[in-house]
C-alpha cells in the first residue's frame, strides 16, 4: 500500500527522494546522454556565440535570450559585440547607449541589469567573469539558470541550466507533473538535471537540451516520433506529453493607449520615463493607458494637461498601432495635438525634449514609440505655440 502510494504520488509531482533516484539509473542516464548528444552533433543550430564561447559572449547571449526567441536575439548579439566587443567596452558605456542596442527587444531590465553587473565584475574582480555559482548568482539579473550555463558552457563545470526548453525536456523524461511556477518543481527538476549533465563537456550536453527542447520536444506539440530519447521517455510511454508541464491560465488583458504628438519647429515632444519601474528610462511619445469609458481624444487632453502642464487641442487621429508587453496586449492611438496655452512641465516624467526625426534615432525609445513613428509623417504641421 506505503509503494503504491509513493509510485502514483511521484507521478503527481509529489514522490518521495528514494522514488526520484531510483527513476534514473545509471543505464538510463547512460541512454539519455548518449542519444541526446548524438543527435546534437547532427542537428545542432549554428549560432553566433556559440562559435566562440567566451564567458563575456555566453553572458550576453543568455541575457539576450531571457524572454526573446532565438531568431530576434540573433541580430541584436551581433550588433552588441560590434559595439561592445569586450566585458570593459560594455562596463564603460553610458546606461543609454547600452539601452538604445537594446530598443526593441523589451524587457529593458535586463539591459540595465546586465550593465551593472560588468560593472560589478570590473571593480570585483578585475574585469574577469567569475567561475562560482555564489559568485555569478551575486551579479544582478543572474539567477541559477543563467549562472549554470555560463559556468557549463564556458568553463567546463559541471553544472545544471534549467530553463524553460529544458525544464519540459526533464519533466517529460520523467514523467513529472509539476507547474514549473512553483519552486519545489524547478528544485526537483534542476536536480534530476544535474544528474543527467555528464562531467565531460557539460556545456555541450545542457545547449543539446536546450536545443532539443526548442526543435523537438515542443510545448503543445512535441514530435515524439523524431525524439532521440523517446526510448527513454516515462512521458511518452504513459501517453502524458501533451499535458507536460501542465499549462498555465493565461493573464494577458486588453488595455487601451493613446499618445500625443505635440510639435514644435519640425521637432516633436518625447518624454522620459522614471529610472524605477517599467520600461525605466526610456524615451516615449507622452501619453498612457486608458483608466476609465471617457472618449480618447478627452482623456488625452487631461492627461497631457495632469503630465505636462499644458492645454491642447487635439487635431485628429494618425493612426493605431498593436503591442504586447508582459501581460498587457495594447491597441494604442496617437493623435496629432497642437499646444493652446501652459508651460511645459514635467510631473511625471525625468524629463522632457524637443527632438527631431533624426535625433529620435539616436535615443533609447520604447517598443509602441517605435511603432508610431510611421505615423508621425503624417501630423500635419499647424503654427505651434512656444512652450
Amino acid at each position: 500500500m506505503l509503494e503504491s502510494r509513493a509510485g502514483k504520488g511521484f507521478l503527481e509531482g509529489m514522490g518521495s527522494a528514494r522514488a526520484e533516484a531510483s527513476n534514473l539509473t545509471s543505464g538510463r542516464i547512460s541512454r539519455i546522454r548518449r542519444g541526446v548528444l548524438d543527435w546534437y552533433a547532427r542537428e545542432k543550430r549554428d549560432l553566433p556565440w556559440r562559435k566562440r564561447p567566451t564567458p563575456y559572449r555566453v553572458w550576453v547571449s543568455e541575457i539576450l535570450l531571457q524572454q526573446t526567441r532565438v531568431e530576434t536575439a540573433i541580430p541584436y548579439f551581433r550588433d552588441l559585440m560590434r559595439r561592445f566587443p569586450s566585458l570593459r567596452s560594455l562596463s564603460r558605456a553610458r546606461v543609454d547607449e547600452v539601452l538604445m542596442a537594446w530598443s526593441g527587444l523589451g524587457y529593458y531590465r535586463r539591459a540595465r541589469n546586465l550593465h551593472q553587473a560588468v560593472r560589478e565584475v570590473e571593480e570585483r574582480y578585475g574585469g574577469k567573469v567569475p567561475r562560482s555559482a555564489e559568485a555569478l548568482r551575486s551579479l544582478p539579473g543572474i539567477g541559477d539558470y543563467t549562472a549554470g550555463a555560463i559556468r557549463s558552457i564556458a568553463f567546463g563545470e559541471r553544472a545544471a541550466a534549467v530553463d524553460g526548453n529544458t525544464f519540459r525536456v526533464v519533466a517529460r523524461l520523467q514523467a513529472y507533473r509539476g507547474d514549473p511556477k512553483r519552486s519545489g518543481a524547478m528544485g526537483r527538476v534542476r536536480r534530476w538535471a544535474e544528474t543527467l549533465v555528464p562531467v565531460r563537456d557539460p556545456g555541450v550536453f545542457n545547449q543539446a537540451l536546450m536545443d532539443l527542447g526548442a526543435r523537438i520536444c515542443l510545448p503543445r506539440n512535441p514530435s515524439c516520433e523524431k525524439c532521440p530519447v523517446r526510448g527513454s521517455c516515462r512521458a511518452r510511454k504513459q501517453g502524458l506529453a501533451r499535458s507536460i508541464p501542465p499549462a498555465s491560465p493565461s493573464r494577458s488583458r486588453r488595455v487601451r493607449e493613446v499618445a500625443a504628438v505635440i510639435r514644435r519647429g519640425g521637432r516633436v515632444l518625447l518624454a522620459r520615463r522614471p529610472e524605477k519601474g517599467l520600461l525605466g528610462g526610456l524615451w516615449e511619445l507622452p501619453g498612457g493607458e486608458m483608466v476609465d469609458s471617457l472618449p480618447e481624444e478627452q482623456f488625452l487632453r487631461d492627461l497631457t494637461r495632469e503630465r505636462l502642464g499644458l492645454q491642447v487641442r487635439v487635431v485628429k487621429r494618425l493612426g493605431e498601432i498593436r503591442h504586447s508587453i508582459m501581460d498587457r496586449q495594447i491597441r494604442g492611438v496617437a493623435f496629432d495635438c497642437r499646444v493652446e496655452k501652459g508651460r511645459l512641465r514635467t510631473r511625471v516624467y525625468e524629463a522632457c525634449r524637443w527632438l527631431s526625426p533624426e535625433e529620435i534615432r539616436d535615443v533609447p525609445i520604447t517598443g509602441a514609440t517605435r511603432k508610431y513613428l510611421p505615423h508621425l509623417a503624417k501630423a500635419a504641421r499647424p503654427r505651434e505655440v512656444e512652450v
